[in-house]
């Protein structure tokens, strides 16, 4: 019987950290809105100064880094390839040794291109999985790092990320299943029929039930990041 509730309190765990929520990016100064699923136990750290926003999603992890980090901004040149020189440029700045393993369009996302990286810090081997969404002068940045020993224990995170990942406005390229769920209406809820009234008995004040209010989520500490 115990062996059976630790597998249930681990399995409502697992389900915890992989429940993603949307996560919406209102713009503080001229950088884009964005829109990203991201688990819900996940740390969130933000930072937006020169038209550039910076979001970083931390999950702890022993074997090493895990996050999600996106950078949304304005650009005179949307063109893949020199977006993916420029981003090769800033990885070289985080990582001992950063190299390009494949390109491919994802397949449950048309037009969008997702880049496999592979970069080291000291001893420890990291697969990075990057990706641009462009609309005009706009790009959306995201790059999702795991050790490699990780890759398969947080491809579905990635995944789900790579999918939702857009413009505020639905603007960029490709849409994905998300935006095609969006555009479809949304049925009206049917109006719930009157509960009906308690019969007055005589003598018998008769109050209303208390409500309870939901308590406030507990604070967490956001993680300390370097952008």
């Amino acid at each position: 019987m115990l062996r059976i509730i630790t597998l249930y309190c681990i399995t409502l765990t697992a389900i915890g950290h992989l429940a993603a929520l949307p996560f919406n990016w209102e713009p503080k100064g001229e950088e884009p809105g964005f829109t990203v699923d991201i688990p819900a136990q996940w740390a969130q750290a933000s930072r937006a100064r020169d038209k550039v926003a910076n979001v970083h999603f931390e999950k702890k992890d022993r074997t090493g880094r895990v996050a999600i980090e996106v950078r949304a901004y304005s650009s005179d040149s949307a063109d893949l390839e020199t977006l993916v020189l420029q981003l090769r440029s800033r990885l070289a700045v985080k990582y001992d040794r950063v190299f390009l393993l494949k390109r491919k369009e994802l397949g449950f996302r048309k037009g969008i291109e997702k880049q496999v990286w592979s970069a080291r810090v000291g001893k420890k081997v990291y697969i990075l999985t990057t990706a641009f969404v462009v609309s005009d002068d706009k790009v959306l940045q995201l790059v999702c790092v795991s050790p490699k020993n990780r890759q398969k224990e947080y491809e579905y995170v990635f995944d789900n990320a790579l999918l939702s990942f857009d413009f505020s406005d639905g603007s960029g390229s490709g849409g994905g299943a998300a935006s095609e769920a969006a555009a479809e209406p949304a049925a009206a809820p049917a109006p719930a029929a009157p509960a009906p009234a308690a019969p007055a008995v005589p003598g018998v004040k008769v109050t209303a039930p208390a409500v309870a209010t939901p308590a406030a989520p507990a604070a967490t500490k956001p993680p300390k990041i370097e952008f």
